[in-house]
């Protein structure tokens, strides 16, 4: 019972973590013509 959750969590955290780094590779991109001053984290 605790593997399950713990699997859980680390699929979420996977899922995130790809949509988070689709965003960063991209946003750069979009923001250089769009916004000069981009907001970086």
């Amino acid at each position: 019972e605790v593997k399950e959750p713990m699997f859980a969590n680390v699929r979420g955290f996977q899922l995130a973590g790809q949509n988070y780094a689709r965003t960063v590779m991209a946003a750069p991109r979009a923001d250089q013509g769009a916004t000069p001053s981009g907001s970086r984290p």
